[in-house]
């Protein structure tokens, strides 16, 4: 560990002269207990092809938990250009069942920072245009609204039993992290502040390559799904007037769409954002558009195409309580980024549109200890479809910080 250490930080040895202490360890995370209760349409209530035979889907009326720990390493190095912190992140999913990607691990990277040089991170860490993003998410209280567990907790499949897919935007982010892919490998960095201005690029070789070697040693690069040399751009600026308090971010995500049989663009997509902070007041919101990212290039007249998605939000803060309310409003058509084939593309003629209204609240009872309820409505309307999920969900909870 220490040899890997210390190869990764080969390219910045010129910062540092020697160490002035020891690193130090640090352990914390968190446990997050939900019980949930969803209402949704009739046909979708029901395992696939069971509908009103009493074998009801498992996303309702039980409890979930949700838990990661987290281990920090931080040292402290002299030189010329002032103190420089260097150290890593490890955050483990420790769950009695893991998530659906199947993941053991959120975050795995080490990191250079020095104040006047700015910040350097390498491996599974998070990318720039989430850590930079301006938008409604960065509000909701309780479980994480617009941008939280909602797809988690309701039937997320056709009325025939198909699955969904990738066919809505699932969650509102820049199209590799809405399908869920976020752990590739990168390497990350950061400009320190400058007059309220900061920036930030994130490139991963491969997005397919996550982990170590043995999980990715047969990522192919002429595959039909995922994208290589993917660079993960983000610019924004913080100021007051008065006593308002100011921020807006634009984020970018490009990158080239591997191919074998098939035929995509490639990825092109941003993110436009404002927030305004006064007293205990906030209120943000964010525009997004995907173009043309992974959408075929053999077009069929008539047929739509591409990604957009904006989202508005506020929330009030007083005396340890937190409440929000953010809305999503986005629409997708025939977008391939992951799994799905371009080549079975059926060129919808129309956009299939989704939308997510969440009020939530939370308070820190005690240091460590926030209970929160949240109440989130959703909306599905797939092209075509007369028969569409919509309905709302229930999240009470506690999260226990330590």
């Amino acid at each position: 560990m220490k040899r890997a250490l210390l190869i990764s930080f080969l390219p910045f040895a010129s910062i540092a002269s020697n160490a002035s202490e020891l690193p130090k360890i640090s352990i914390g995370g968190s446990v997050n207990l939900q019980y949930g209760v969803v209402q949704q349409g009739e046909t979708f209530r029901y395992e696939l092809g069971q509908e009103n035979t009493g074998k009801s889907i498992a996303q309702n009326g039980i409890v979930n938990n949700a838990t990661e720990i987290e281990f920090n390493v931080d040292g402290k190095l002299h030189s010329s250009y002032g103190n420089t912190n260097y150290g890593g992140v490890i955050v483990l999913n420790a769950d009695t069942h893991l998530e659906d990607d199947d993941f053991t691990g959120d975050k795995a990277y080490v990191y250079l920072q020095n104040k006047g040089v700015g910040r350097f991170e390498v491996g599974s860490g998070g990318s720039v245009i989430k850590t930079m993003v301006v938008s409604a998410n960065s509000l909701a209280a309780a479980a994480g609204g617009i941008n939280g567990v909602q797809q988690k907790w309701i039937n997320t499949r056709n009325a025939d039993g198909t699955k969904y897919g990738n066919i809505f935007i699932k969650w509102p982010e820049l199209a590799m992290r809405c399908d869920g892919i976020t752990n590739g490998n990168k390497f990350t960095y950061y400009t320190p502040q400058y007059s309220g201005f900061s920036a930030g690029v994130s490139y991963s070789p491969d997005y397919s390559a996550r982990g170590t070697v043995a999980a990715f040693r047969n990522v192919k690069r002429d595959a039909n799904s995922d994208f290589n040399n993917v660079f993960d751009l983000g610019v924004k600026y913080e100021g007051t007037f008065s006593d308002v308090g100011f921020k807006i971010g634009l984020v970018s995500q490009i990158g080239h769409a591997k191919k074998d049989t098939t035929v995509r663009n490639d990825m092109a997509a941003w993110e436009l954002g404002g927030r305004l902070d006064y007293k205990n007041f906030a209120v943000a919101t964010s525009f997004a558009d995907w173009g043309k990212s992974g959408t075929p290039k053999e077009r069929v007249g008539g047929a739509k195409y591409g990604a957009k998605y904006w989202t508005l939000g506020g929330k009030y803060h007083y005396n340890g309580s937190n409440f929000s309310v953010t809305y999503f409003n986005g629409k997708r058509a025939n977008v391939f980024l992951t799994q799905d084939l371009a080549v079975n593309a059926i060129h919808e003629k129309g956009f299939n549109k989704n939308q997510y209204l969440s009020f939530g609240a939370d308070y820190s009872l005690a240091p460590g200890l926030m209970p929160y309820a949240e109440l989130t409505t959703f909306k599905h309307n797939r092209y075509g479809s007369s028969n569409n999920n919509k309905g709302h969900i229930m999240i009470v909870g506690t999260k226990v910080y330590f």
